[in-house]
């Protein structure tokens, strides 16, 4: 059975920082009286505004006078190219042509973008063509090296944002093309020489929003030189950050180049420019995998133990990277801002200082099976579009990307996994089966009845739960045990979970009523030989 998860709220506020995204790309662009929205897509000289055209041919869209949408003032036709200046998850405010000109106006955001994608930027592998909506209308191309930002899927084709001269457009490709040439794949490069995946540590780090996270250099001394580019082609020998004194914000990364938009001190303010990910991250490339810290631990601006940077405690914070004996994190210092400093490796390692998840025992963090229990924490959010069945987990398990019922994917997502840590079919069987895992489990005798069932096994982190349906009397779902039960409530995190947008992810449970060790809808454990 599936559980439908609340994250609609979630889903509104990508939408707000996605599409805000793709206009913070216009530096030196002015948004009339209006001041341009938060943004974690880097900035692109010289460009203005976002080009697209509404999503359907046939229906006239209403142009409003204010953001409120309540009163007429135009009437914008499917023929007409907008320019977006500056837009949010209900309102974007556009030009459109109009004879003599151009018109100024509010329009729903909901007439030019379908959103309902995870979003991350990449550059493309190939040149490829655009359209100007789902399948119709030539719209240029994308060439190769160009960042891409996909936003929208609507049947068999993706909608896309990416440069077009001095602006941007937002456009459609297929969504064959995206996941041949531009989606990066789990041991892929890109064109831009970086292959960061969307659950890498520095994509994490972008995913905070512009100026919410602040951090200092790794450096302790010298100085940090600027970029004039995201490519970082063009550095600028006379902009720098001062290692020893400088808090940086930062603004956006981009995960295509290894670069990263900072906001650093200059007398009478501040200037944002751009410089290598490396200078902030100790490994951005890496897994990152929440943690909980159970007292109080102080962290520090660098891996060392020369200047403190505050302290955690009691909440969750995010790892990002490693470094010596110090462990890089991102931890909220409230409303809303966070901060990446460092903590002492030992006390993550230090049984009960640092559990994993929001409660119980984890694994040790050194084995195998943490390890995988980590992997799979980074994979949450990661899911299909409207129960379509197309995410990396089966396109490897099939070889093949597949769109339509049939395709379940818990299994395959578990199988996957294992296959990130080279123990497929040694630990995990390459099955899309909950029943034939459960056989191949029981044949090895690492297979443990429920107490529902007669057993006496309590799951530990790393094991796999498998779930039954007891109407079709079948097992019908699995997950992985990511700590010991708390209050008789499983931990776990599971594929191919529905949630309240109508897509299908990757979810973490740590408190779910059919969930619990003496649930009927609990069936069993397999202990995988890690």
């Amino acid at each position: 059975m599936r559980i439908i998860m609340k994250s609609k709220a979630k889903r509104r506020m990508s939408l707000f920082i996605v599409l805000a995204m793709a206009l913070s790309l216009f530096q030196g662009f002015v948004l009339y009286t209006k001041k341009a929205e938060a943004s974690s897509w880097p900035a692109v000289s010289n460009s203005r505004y976002l080009k697209c055209y509404t999503i359907s041919t046939g229906n006239n869209t209403t142009a409003y006078t204010s953001s409120n949408l309540k009163t007429k003032k135009g009437t914008i036709y499917g023929t007409d190219e907008l320019y977006v200046y500056s837009i949010n998850d209900t309102y974007a405010y556009v030009s459109y042509p109009v004879s003599g000109g151009r018109k100024y106006a509010y329009i729903p955001t909901s007439v030019i973008t379908a959103n309902n994608q995870a979003h991350v930027q990449v550059a493309a592998r190939e040149k490829i063509a655009t359209y100007k909506r789902a399948g119709s209308g030539a719209y240029g191309y994308i060439s190769k090296g160009d960042w891409v930002m996909r936003v929208a899927v609507s049947g068999s084709y993706s909608q896309v944002i990416y440069p077009a001269g001095a602006a941007m457009k937002m456009g459609w490709i297929t969504t064959d093309a995206y996941n041949s040439y531009i989606a990066v794949s789990e041991n892929s490069g890109n064109s831009a020489g970086n292959g960061y995946s969307s659950n890498s540590s520095g994509a994490k780090l972008g995913s905070y929003g512009s100026g919410k996270v602040r951090c200092y250099t790794l450096a302790a001394f010298g100085r940090v030189y600027a970029y004039d580019d995201a490519a970082l082609r063009s550095k600028n020998s006379g902009r720098y950050i001062d290692c020893a004194a400088d808090e940086v914000y930062v603004q956006s990364v981009n995960i295509a180049y290894g670069s990263v938009l900072l906001s650093y001190p200059v007398s009478g303010g501040r200037r944002s420019m751009y410089f290598k990910l490396s200078d902030i991250m100790a490994d951005s490339g890496s897994r990152p995998y929440t943690v909980y810290a159970n007292h109080k631990i102080i962290t520090y601006k660098r891996a060392s133990a020369e200047n403190q940077y505050g302290y955690i405690q009691n909440e969750e914070v995010v790892v990002v990277g490693v470094s010596g004996g110090f462990t890089q994190i991102i931890y909220s210092i409230g409303s809303g801002n966070y901060k990446m400093g460092f903590i002492r490796t030992a006390e993550i390692e230090s049984t009960g200082n640092v559990s994993q998840g929001d409660g119980g025992q984890a694994a040790d963090s050194t084995g195998l099976a943490q390890k995988i229990v980590n992997y799979e924490l980074s994979q949450v959010g990661v899911g299909d579009y409207q129960g379509n069945n197309n995410v990396p987990y089966n396109t490897w398990y099939y070889g093949r990307a597949v769109n339509g019922s049939g395709y379940a994917w818990c299994m395959a997502f578990q199988a996957y996994s294992a296959n990130q840590f080279g123990v497929l079919n040694t630990a995990v069987p390459k099955t899309a089966s909950c029943t034939q895992a459960v056989n191949w489990y029981k044949n090895r005798g690492q297979f443990h009845y429920s107490k529902s069932y007669g057993g006496n096994y309590t799951p530990k982190a790393g094991d796999l739960v498998f779930y039954y349906d007891t109407s079709s009397k079948s097992i019908c779902h699995v997950g992985m045990v990511i700590a010991a039960p708390v209050n008789g409530y499983l931990q776990t995190v599971e594929g191919n979970i529905r949630c309240s947008d109508g897509n299908w992810k990757v979810q973490k449970f740590t408190k779910n009523a059919k969930r619990t060790e003496n649930h009927s809808y609990v069936y069993g454990y397999a202990s995988p030989a890690y």
